[in-house]
């Protein structure tokens, strides 16, 4: 665009008697415009009535061009400004659609929904009641031991396998709430977590940070013996801290611990204690080098562990339910 016609645009700008936020509502009047020329176009339902063409919707990006380049002259950007910003969006918009181009759906996720404890411990048959209900939505029952300071803090959910995209992750999650809610519970989570490499997940080449709500999590099943216990309570004490027997340890976040109920030892034999690691503040490389140096220190103490999950929470509708447990209150 000539230096002319930016000149006459910002001249015109700042005659203009409208204030910021009329300018503001006339921008969105101009894209509802836009939309009018744009959806008989693209043939949506319901618009065919009109017939649009390409010179309608110029003019039309055009008036929203505008609308937008006099909010910004009217706060006084300079052209060094807005060319900055316009590089650092432009760039920004390059990585995710490199990002999102490295990913192909339909990707694997995992769905938690958690019900109140007290609606789970009143129904009449209690666990078996639980477990039989899991089974008519064709879902897993999970009930675990969140371990704190004192004592164990009681979490009962679903667990369940999905195979799509966003949305149908987002579908299926509500059709386990609905049906639990119709048995009788009282829903008081949704979760969705997914691949650490979804695009949603922030990474170091993008420099994103993560949303709010939004976090990293691994799972890492330590089998030990119950007088192995103790140990690795002060373990997982010396990761929070950030140093263990095997030295200083460099991974944010915390880490704590859990039992799966239904798979508690009974006998004194060897049984699994999950090792919960989750972060919010990082993205997905600093994360799995996190892991790697649990599981270094791990090894390092003499625990043997299984297998090792590092998902992304991608949705939680109630990211301070076991805030008790994460902040060891």
């Amino acid at each position: 665009m000539s230096k002319y016609i930016n000149d006459f645009i910002k001249d015109l700008s700042i005659k203009d008697k409208k204030t910021l936020s009329q300018k503001t509502l006339k921008l969105v009047e101009e894209v509802g415009e836009l939309s009018r020329v744009i959806l008989p176009f693209d043939s949506a339902p319901g618009t065919n009535h009109r017939f649009s063409d390409r010179e309608k919707i110029l003019e039309e990006v055009v008036d929203v061009y505008l609308s937008n380049i006099s909010i910004a002259h009217s706060l006084g950007f300079t052209e060094e400004e807005f060319n900055e910003m316009l590089n650092k969006k432009t760039d920004k918009w390059a990585k995710l659609q490199l990002k999102e181009d490295e990913v192909t759906f339909p990707l694997p996720y995992e769905i938690h929904v958690t019900i109140d404890a007290e609606s789970y411990s009143i129904k009449n048959g209690g666990l078996e009641d639980f477990k039989s209900d899991c089974k008519e939505i064709d879902v897993k029952p999970i009930v675990l031991d969140l371990e704190m300071k004192e004592g164990t803090l009681k979490d009962v959910m679903t667990s369940s396998k999905h195979f799509g995209d966003n949305r149908s992750a987002y579908e299926e999650a509500n059709r386990i709430a609905n049906k639990l809610t119709s048995f009788g519970y009282k829903v008081v989570r949704n979760k969705i977590e997914t691949v650490p490499w979804h695009p949603a997940a922030p990474t170091f080449k993008t420099g994103e940070p993560i949303p709010n709500g939004c976090y990293f999590e691994s799972h890492i099943g330590v089998v030990i013996l119950p007088e192995e216990k103790e140990a690795l309570q002060e373990f997982v004490q010396g990761l929070n801290d950030r140093c263990t027997e095997a030295g200083r340890i460099e991974i944010g976040g915390t880490c704590k611990l859990s039992q799966n109920f239904f798979k508690k030892s009974k006998d004194g034999s060897k049984f699994v204690n999950m090792l919960t690691y989750r972060d919010n503040m990082t993205c997905r490389e600093d994360f799995e080098h996190g892991v790697e140096a649990i599981k270094w220190s791990l090894e390092k103490c003499g625990f043997d562990f299984e297998k090792v999950e590092v998902e992304y929470a991608l949705y939680d509708t109630n990211v301070n339910h076991d805030s008790k447990w994460i902040l060891g209150l």
